[in-house]
């Protein structure tokens, strides 16, 4: 599944003796003839022409790696899966993702995976809980641009409220709140376990002001933290408006949060000892730092430069020794894969702008990024 976790398991990977093979490829499931075929056809005519980059024994294993990836093709598209992005490299690493977005038709022999279209897929394939609650009955759901899944359904049996007034009345009440108090608790801890069993970035609540607020004050804080909305809806509403109002309001969360983090860098970045930094060099700087809490890239950024073979550290120039350990620098064709990267590592938000979000970061040179503490 891809979530964050595994970009970032698969960015740490490199293997010492041999490359990685990255294949991403479109799959036209709308057309009457398996038009991807030809499509993978042609990209692995396109690594039989770098053959004599590699010694026998390395090709040897990277023909066994483009054999077992169109197998997987194969198999994948027999059922019925989208657009395809596959990692191999031998018996260390074989990782494949089915997406409901388009991929770019590429495929690559590089030292590391090649992720930045997995990157910029992330922040379009977040992944959502959404609960519709009432105070004897719940429903819970989990939510993606390609699906929507009910998960579970909790009842419980509520007492009535007795409106006679006099003692019956206060213990009966009193009964009623447990009681609901009761199902709420039940509702939080099963949002809490599908959160610890599948992760989810958002969670929406459904139901009246009251019920939400109390269920709210339940929700473990690494759930309440991530709550996008709380709104009402009828408890018989159907999966598919669930799905399209929970994913409805994400997007309009994420554009506020996104608006946010771009008032906060233009307010931070021209102030002296402000908490924000703009350009490929100052960026750098703070991912070398660990003081990075937010990294903003234009979609299409694009910039080259440098990576230490020995320590990993990331700099602007591309050859040369390490200004932190003396080792030898490589070139780094697209400094967006290891800056995402550091930025994952280090817990850091990363937002791909676009439209005029993207024009606010143009007199930086594309690329900005908030502070944890002034430099």
């Amino acid at each position: 599944m891809l979530d964050r976790q595994a970009l970032l398991q698969l960015s740490r990977f490199r293997h010492s003796e041999r490359p990685v093979v990255t294949l991403y490829l479109k799959v036209d499931r709308t057309s009457s003839e398996p038009k991807h075929a030809i499509r993978l056809k042609n990209l692995l005519a396109e690594v039989e022409a770098r053959r004599a980059e590699y010694g026998n024994a390395v090709w040897e294993g990277v023909q066994r790696d483009l054999e077992r990836i169109a197998t997987h093709v194969r198999d994948a598209y027999a059922q019925g899966a989208q657009h395809l992005a596959v990692f191999a490299c031998g018996d260390e690493l074989f990782e494949t993702f089915s997406l409901p977005y388009e991929l770019p038709n590429r495929i690559d022999l590089a030292p590391t995976p090649v992720l930045r279209p997995l990157f910029r897929q992330l922040q379009r394939y977040e992944r959502y809980a959404a609960a519709l609650v009432t105070q004897r009955m719940s429903r819970l759901f989990f939510v993606t641009p390609d699906n929507v899944e009910e998960v579970l359904t909790l009842e419980d049996e509520i007492p009535p409220r007795h409106d006679q007034g006099g003692w019956a009345q206060a213990r009966l009440q009193r009964h009623h709140d447990e009681a609901v108090a009761h199902h709420l608790k039940r509702v939080a801890d099963a949002i809490f376990e599908l959160f610890q069993r599948r992760g989810f970035s958002g969670l929406v609540l459904f139901g009246t002001d009251e019920v939400t607020k109390a269920l709210r004050g339940v929700l473990h804080p690494y759930v309440r933290d991530r709550v996008v909305a709380a709104t009402p809806l009828d408890i018989a509403a159907t999966t598919k408006d669930v799905g399209q109002l929970t994913l409805s309001l994400a997007r309009e969360r994420r554009r506020k949060r996104q608006q946010e983090l771009l008032d906060l860098f233009e307010g931070e970045v021209h102030r002296q000892s402000g908490r924000a930094v703009g350009g490929l060099r100052q960026v750098i700087a703070a991912v070398q730092q660990g003081q990075v809490q937010a990294l903003l890239l234009q979609e299409d950024y694009e910039a080259s430069g440098g990576r230490c073979q020995q320590c990993g550290a990331l700099t602007t120039q591309v050859s040369g020794p390490c200004d932190y350990c003396g080792g030898a620098v490589e070139k780094v064709a697209d400094m967006v894969e290891p800056l995402v990267a550091k930025g994952f590592q280090q817990g850091a938000e990363v937002v791909f702008l676009t439209g005029r979000g993207a024009q606010r970061l143009q007199p930086f040179g594309g690329v900005g990024a908030l502070l944890r503490f002034s430099p």
